[in-house]
């Protein structure tokens, strides 16, 4: 969890990491759920629970857990603040009516894009990719690794789309999706590791996944081969609390404040 620390901004009023996509995250998602589950007062619930994940820090401090940094009154304050934004923006989202829309689409595509770069965040944070070009290498969060990962979460998910209108059959559709996948994958591999010469360094050259391609650890070659099916199942269900969300709101009331 250290390279969540990794300082990206800071002024006077307010300090940004990476912890505060994690903020912001949390409280897009948990706005989402509380209007799925038809909770009144919803930015009150938000609030509080994001209040008391602060409170939960500094017990844990308190107790020497060793869990989370020390951080400031300005860190804790900026993490609220980005916490609400996250559920404004999803606010926006349950608010759009679905359809063949402008903003509709936006939001399909927003949905793909979180679904995407949650994985995208989570993985690229968590192995700590390394490269033998050093220009690729960044602290806390590999930039270059994550943007990969970004494209191609994403693009598996419009692939599954593409895929799911003309299939019938589920596990058909899981099937063509992760040889297509798989296929790609150990093109692009081909093509960064012998013809550009790039190279992931954290562990053993020679310890590869198949034809010599996809170095990395164990953990690295199973997240490569199940990565599709962990990308589209978030999806699902993020589609799923949406549109439950969606619901929930034009049953309390046709003006959109009512969902507050």
């Amino acid at each position: 969890m250290g390279w969540l620390y990794t300082k990206i901004f800071e002024n006077s009023l307010f300090f940004f990491d990476y912890w505060s996509f994690i903020h912001l995250w949390s409280g897009l998602v948990i706005f989402m759920l509380l209007a799925a589950f038809k909770f009144k007062r919803k930015w009150l619930w938000l609030f509080s629970l994001l209040f008391l994940y602060e409170l939960l820090e500094i017990a844990f401090l308190f107790f020497a857990f060793n869990i989370f940094k020390p951080e400031t009154f300005k860190d804790q304050v900026t993490d609220i603040i980005i916490g609400l934004i996250g559920g404004w923006i999803s606010y926006q989202l349950i608010s759009i009516k679905s359809g063949k829309t402008f903003l509709a689409m936006i939001s399909q595509k927003f949905q793909i894009i979180l679904s995407s770069f949650t994985f995208a965040f989570i993985w690229v944070g968590s192995y700590q990719y390394r490269y033998n070009i050093s220009y690729f290498n960044t602290p806390g969060l590999n930039l270059w690794a994550f943007f990969l990962w970004l494209l191609g979460g994403y693009y598996i998910i419009e692939l599954y789309l593409f895929i799911k209108k003309r299939v019938e059959n589920k596990t058909n559709q899981l099937i063509f999706l992760w040889l297509t996948y798989i296929i790609s994958l150990l093109i692009l591999e081909f093509i960064g590791y012998y013809c550009l010469h790039i190279a992931e360094i954290s562990f053993s050259y020679d310890n590869s996944l198949i034809f010599g391609l996809i170095h990395g650890s164990f953990w690295l070659h199973v997240y490569y081969l199940i990565s599709p099916f962990l990308i589209i199942a978030f999806y699902e269900i993020l589609i799923w609390i949406s549109a439950s969300a969606q619901v929930q709101a034009k049953q309390t009331a046709k003006l959109p404040y009512k969902i507050l």
